[in-house]
Formats: C-alpha cells, structure tokens, sequence
C-alpha cells in the first residue's frame, strides 16, 4: 500500500521530509521515485494507479500549478473507478478553502506543520486501508439478497436507509456491501455520530466538520446564522449541506443515532421526522441511519428500513472461520469449538476475538457464559484482562481515552512528550486492534468505553495533569484558530469535568449538550454536587435544549439533588415536574427518583409505594426492578426479592449490585427452606458474583462466600469474625454480618459489631438508611433475646419507616414469642 505524495515545486523540501519518513516502501515522490528518464505523465499515472492515497499538499503554489491541477483531476478519476481509496489534504499556508476545486471541498484538510507527524498520520491511514480489505459481509448472504431485492422493487430510490440492530451486529457492513452491489457509483462513506440529546443545532454542528476547515471565528459565525433561521430553513439548510457533502464525491452518509435520544416508544420524535423529511431525493440514498432500535417507518414512505438480527449459529461459524483463515490463525479444533460458541450470533465480537488472536495467538477463552449480551461483556472483560495483565502504564492509557474520549495525533504526540508510557500503551492499543484511528483521530472501540471509564476512576488524579496538558491549547484558541469540531466539543466537556476554567474564547462555544454529558459523566463518578451544578447550569438553556435534552436534564437535577441532600434543589425538580413537556419517560424519572429519595431517607414505605406505580411501565431501567429487589429483600420476603433481582439482571446482566442483593436474599431464604436446588442457585450466583466483582473492582463476593460457608457449609463462625473488624468492609455488609452472628447466638460478637456500626452512623450523619436496616436487625434480635419491651420500643420508633407488610409481620412475630413464652 502506498500513498501519492502531489505538491509543488516551492515546497518540495517540506514533503521530502514527509517522504524520508515514508520511504519507498509507503510512498511515491517525484524526486525519489520516478526515472530521470521518464515521460512525466506517463509515469504521474502509472505511480497513481499503484496507490491507494492520494495526498495533496495545499498551497497557493500548488493550486497555480498545471502539474498539480492535473493530478488532482487524475485522482478524482481514478477514485471514481475505486482505483484510488483514499484523499488527504494537508494545508501548509492561509490558501482558501474555497480555491480548491469544488469536488475537493468535501475532504477535511489538515494543518500540521511537522512533516514527521504527516508522515504517520499517512502511515496510519494505510495500516487503515490495510484492515478494511478484510472486511468483507460473511455470513450475510441472505440479507443482502432480501434489501438489494426489495430496493429493486421500490417504484423509486429511497431518501435514506435505516438499518437497526445492537452494536457491532454488523449494521455498518451490511450498508457497504447494498451499495457496492447496489449503488456502484458510490464511492465510500463518510461516518457521522449524533449524540445524545440531538437538536438540529447539534446536527448542524456536526454536519460543519465535513464542509469546510474551519476557523473558529468562521466556526462560531456559521453557528449563530443557522440559529437564526426559522425551523424549517434550518431543515432546508441542513439538506443541502448533506447534498453537498455527498454528491460531488458520490459518497453517502452514515449517521449513527444509536446513542441519541431521537427514538421514544418505538418511534422517531417529531423533530428527526422533520429532518428526515426534508431529504432530497438522488439516484442513490444519500444516508443511511444506523441505530441499536428498531422503528415504525410506515409514515416515512421515502425511506426504507431493515432490522438487523443477530447471526445464526452456522452463520457465525462459517465467520468465524473465515477471519482467522484470512488472518492466518491457527486454533487447535477442540479451543476453535469453545471460541465459536462463547461468540455466536454477534459479527462484532467475533471480528473482535479474532483480531485479538491474530496478534495474542497464546489467549484461551472460557467455556462457561450467558447470555449474548453477558458473553460480550464478560469476554470484552477477559480480553482486556489479557491485554493488561496488571501493567498499570496500559491501565492508565485505557483511562485517559476513558477522561479525554477523542485524543488527536498532535495531541498524542504532546502527550508523549511529557508522559512516555502513553506512546507504549497507545501503539499496545493499536496494534491489539482495540483503538480505532479516523480523520487524524484516536478513539477508543466502543466495546472498551466501560472500561476505560472504571480505569479513568481509579486514576483520575494522575491522569489530570495529563488531560490539562492538551487543554492548554485549547486557551490559545481565537477566531482565527482552526479548530476540530468533534475535538473541540470533548474537549470543552473535559475542561468542564476538571478544575481547569474555561478560557473566555473557549466559552463562546458551549452548549447545553456538553454541560449535560459533563453532568452524566461526574454522577457517573460519583460526584454528586459537581453534576448537580452542572445539570442546573444546562437547566438554565431551556430555549436551546431538546425535549430529550430536558428530561435527561430534569433526571440529573433530581438524582444530584437527592443523592447530595438538596433541598431546594429537589423541591425544583418536583415543581418542574409540571412544566416538563410529555415524554414516555416522565412518569418513570419523577416516581423513581421520588421513591429513590425515600429509601434513601429510610422511608421504605413511601419508596415501596412510588416504585410500584412504574414497575409494570415499558422502557423502565434496572434500577427500578433493583430498588424494588432491595426493599423486599429487607422485608424478608426474599422470593419477591429474587424474583425482581432476576429482573433487574436480565437488563444489567452482571451488575454486581444487583448480584449481591440476590446472594443475599438466596442466603437468607437458605435459612428458611434448606434445599439442594437453593444450594445450587447460590453457588451460579456467587460464581457470577465473582466475576462481577473482577469486572468492576469491588468486593462482594468474598464476603458473600465467608457467609454461605457458615450458613450453607456449616463452618466455623469464627470465618466471620475477621471480616466484622475489617475497616474496608461496607457498612451495610457488616449489617449483613450482624444479622448472622444474632442468628447463630453470637452475642459477644453481636455486641461489638454493633459498637462499631453505631460509631460509623454517628460520623457519617444523614445515613438514614443504614439507621433503619439497623433497627430492624437490632428488633429481631431483641426478640431473639426476648427483651419484648426493647424489641416494643424500637418497633414503635422506626415501625413508621418500615413497609406495612413488614410492621405488621414484627409486630405478629413478637406477640407469637410473647405467648410461646408464657406456656
């Protein structure tokens, strides 16, 4: 694979630097590579047809000269006829974008100065080229068949294709293969991502990165005129800059909706419609929309839409093999057995595990997993696992793409410079096929974002230093910067999850898309009084947020205000209530965040009651079925327990919150109905516990497994004692643990972990919970010990927090020992 190196004479010493880091081997350059005797435009033609880039070196000198027009012409020929794959602009003066031939314009030039950083910015879009050639549509014959067939069959072209499906089933690769067959005229793709929350602005915003290289004075300007068109010539605006992205290089968009809020119910909001509908119409779709659900487009009648499913066993297989066959893979045939059946159905991972054991020929993958979605998640696991094997520098390279999102090649190299393990662990990531490198761009596979969040947590104040590091360009930005869009927006959400100010320049820029996922990201961090402020601070853009926008907004606002003890904060939340427009979801966040506030409180009758009113809903999430889990569990009713714990785990497959909870209840029903069936679920759930607890560093399964030792095994209770002294242990564990040693006569060791819980309540205040979990522990113990006025007492203190079913049952309990008493 080589790329064509076109410039001008004026700056030939420039890109023979470029070349001298290529070699022959990547590149052709006149000077180097052509005879001396040559016909120049023989030899021009010929050293193109056997590249697969073509780089243009944009300047003024180059734009005036015949030879370079003249190249520039021959690429676009030869990447009409697929000969050529790829265009690269490097900019290397203040030439006008609008100077470049019209169907050049589309392409997103570059302005890097160091020919070295050219040079592998080149490279890298070989090594690209060089992966894409394996991509071929195994194992999709028949859908292939089924949409070019119905295409055919359409009295006229489509506006756009909509293809659904989880991530990785292959959506994106299915749309290449209709058009190749299809659509033939159809050069290649330019991929666009809309985010969460999207509004036409952010759609605009995202759209502009395509048309032109922008100044971030030009940026700004463009922004601020499309706000003020009326909506329906934002529409207007919109399809024609979709119309010149795509037809001067007879290419189509692919916009992934996968992550946006633009689906509610089943269906697309009104606004996506509208935009939808204002597509022009060409002799092929100019987009295709990729997203994980499926929609009802029987009104959109220019469309056609198509669900992707996952593969069929036999389907995945003959995948399968074809990928390590192509990547020269040899697997004994008893481990090629357990790789095939840990990654039927999802293309994804299949692509994924066996790029992995073409460079890692040595990894073994387990036998034993659940379902499809938890066979993804538990190998992605194993597989970084693998990758990592405690090299902490790698750790850390993961969670710096988990803080910065998107790290350009300029970037990458600043870094380097003051942090020489982030160049080890970025050419790890690259060459383990877990990186994916676009438009200059560094990005993580999307597989890997839960991870590299967990590593961001561990080691955020580390990585800081780093991340202020490429935030310190961004205050040098004015208006006549160039700036990256997509750059640009990480890196106003990175300076807002920081404690870095926003440069004053910078501030011009913000939307209230960034200020809500820099609210989602410090909630997710547990930084409960940072998100609330920034979820108020969006709040404060009510004209420019979408609806989605609004309720993910109003969402934040009320879990902050309750997990921070807001007051004020949580009484907006239930006022806005009124005022927050009808959405599918809006009865689900106020009756769960309300019933989430109580049982933080303590008050699990009132939780009870709120949860109940949505636990039937559709789209409701695994927290619901979770917090209904918790409050049966504490109830005693632990087959209610297990059953919402279930639940829960069918959407969260190993949560290990949710895990935990169901050990818990499994243990204790244990207590009740001593069954070999029981035993057995309690061993499936630790085991599944145990790897939960791997995935997201914490520590449940050690003690869980200490208690089904005693409860289950009849071991020592002694186990226990250990863990009631250890200062690391949850305190609703050592309440757990508490319950055991009441249980088992223990009273020493009751009265002293009891010591130690009521010390931490009294340190930590507004622990309102963990007061009544305690309470309801110490009234069974009083009754165990049948100190009836205590077990009275206390009963008649917390009885109100406690749930009707549970009262009543204390209450009963206690008259039931009272009377064996007197007998």
């Amino acid at each position: 694979m080589k790329a064509f190196l076109s410039h001008n004479f004026a700056d030939k010493d420039f890109v023979k630097k470029v070349y001298e880091h290529l070699s022959a081997t990547h590149a052709i350059f006149d000077e180097k590579t052509f005879p001396s005797n040559a016909y120049l435009i023989d030899e021009i033609r010929e050293s193109m047809l056997d590249c697969e880039i073509f780089v243009l070196f944009l300047s003024k000198s180059a734009l005036a000269s015949g030879w370079v027009q003249g190249e520039i012409n021959l690429a676009k020929e030869l990447l009409f006829n697929q000969s050529l794959k790829k265009i690269m602009v490097f900019l290397l003066d203040d030439t006008k974008w609008s100077e470049l031939p019209e169907s050049f314009q589309q392409y997103r030039a570059e302005s890097i100065p160091n020919p070295i950083q050219i040079a592998i910015a080149i490279r890298n879009e070989l090594q690209a080229l060089v992966k894409n050639q394996t991509q071929e549509c195994y194992g999709r014959e028949d859908d292939v068949k089924k949409i070019t067939g119905d295409l055919i069959m359409m009295e006229q072209n489509p506006k756009f294709l909509f293809l659904s499906g989880p991530d990785g089933i292959g959506r994106r690769t299915l749309a290449r293969e209709v058009y190749k067959k299809l659509y033939r005229l159809v050069n290649g793709f330019i991929q666009l991502d809309i985010g969460e929350f999207a509004d036409l602005s952010s759609i605009h915003d995202s759209l502009l990165q395509y048309t032109a290289n922008w100044k971030a004075g030009e940026y700004l300007d463009q922004r601020k005129s499309f706000d003020k068109l009326t909506e329906p010539k934002q529409l207007e605006k919109l399809s024609a800059m979709i119309d010149s992205i795509c037809i001067p290089g007879k290419q189509a968009l692919l916009i992934n909706i996968s992550n946006s809020n633009v689906i509610n119910d089943d269906r697309l909001n009104e606004l996506f419609i509208s935009f939808i509908t204002a597509l022009n119409k060409h002799s092929w779709p100019l987009v295709v929309f990729i997203s994980k659900r499926n929609v009802d487009l029987d009104d959109l009648k220019e469309g056609y839409a198509y669900q992707v499913f996952p593969l069929s066993e036999d389907d995945s297989i003959y995948l399968f093999r074809m990928l390590i066959n192509l990547y020269s893979v040899h697997i004994p045939k008893s481990e090629t057995h357990i790789i095939e059946q840990s990654v039927i159905g999802h293309p994804g991972l299949i692509n994924m595990v066996a790029t992995y054991l073409k460079t890692n020929p040595g990894y073994k993958i387990n036998k034993t997993h659940g379902t499809i979605v938890s066979k993804v998640r538990t190998e992605v696991n194993r597989l970084i696992q693998d990758f990592v094997k405690n090299d902490v520098k790698l750790e850390k390279a993961i969670g710096f793409f988990g803080m910065a999102d998107i790290v350009s090649f300029n970037e990458a190299k600043e870094i380097g410079k003051s942090w020489p393990d982030f160049e080890y662990g970025l050419s790890k990531l690259i060459d383990s096929g877990f990186l994916q490198y676009q438009k200059n761009d560094y990005r993580l596979s999307t597989y890997l974002q839960n991870a590299a969040s967990r590593y961001a947590q561990m080691y955020r104040a580390e990585l800081l230093p780093h991340i202020k590091v490429i935030l310190q360009k961004y205050s040098e930005v004015d208006s006549d910067t160039y700036v990256p869009i997509d750059i640009l927006d990480a890196r106003i959400v990175s300076h807002l999850v920081t404690d870095e100010p926003l440069p004053d320049y910078l501030k011009n820029f913000v939307m209230p898309i960034q200020l809500i996922k820099a609210a989602k990201r410090r909630y997710n961090e547990r930084e409960y009084a940072d998100a609330l402020q920034l979820a108020q601070d969006a709040n404060q853009w009510q004209t420019k947020l979408s609806p989605e926008g609004k309720i993910e907004t109003w969402r934040l606002i009320g879990l902050s205000s309750a997990r921070t003890g807001n007051e004020k904060a949580f009484t907006s939340f239930k006022e806005q209530y009124l005022t927050i427009p009808n959405h599918p979801k809006k009865d689900i966040i106020y009756n769960f965040v309300n019933g989430f506030k109580y049982r933080l409180n303590g008050r699990l009758k009132d939780a009870l009651k709120c949860l109940m009113k949505i636990e039937e809903k559709r789209d409701i999430d695994a927290h619901v079925f979770r917090e209904i889990a918790t409050i049966y569990s504490f109830d005693e009713r632990f087959d209610e327990a297990i059953s919402y714990a279930d639940k829960a785990l069918s959407i969260d497959v190993d949560n290990p919150f949710i895990l935990d909870i169901k050990a818990w209840a499994l243990l204790s029903l244990y207590r009740q109905e001593r069954t070999t069936a029981l035993v057995n679920k309690i061993e499936e759930c630790l085991e599944k516990l145990k790897i939960a607890d791997e995935r997201k560093n914490t520590t449940f399964f050690h003690v869980r497994e200490k208690m089904k030792d005693v409860l289950v095994d009849n071991q020592n209770i002694a186990l226990l004692d250990s863990l009631s002294k250890s200062t690391q242990l949850n305190i609703q564990l050592k309440i757990s643990l508490l319950e055991i040693f009441s249980a088992k006569g223990r009273n020493y060791q009751y009265a002293e972990l009891l010591k130690d819980i009521q010390s931490v309540i009294k340190r930590k205040k507004d622990n309102k919970i963990i007061e009544v979990n305690l309470a309801k522990v110490q009234i069974k113990h009083a009754i165990e010990q049948q100190d009836f006025p205590e077990a009275e007492s206390l009963l008649s203190r917390w009885g109100h927090r406690f749930t009707d079913y549970l009262e009543e049952n204390l209450k009963k309990e206690i008259m039931q020992v009272k009377a064996y008493c007197k007998k």
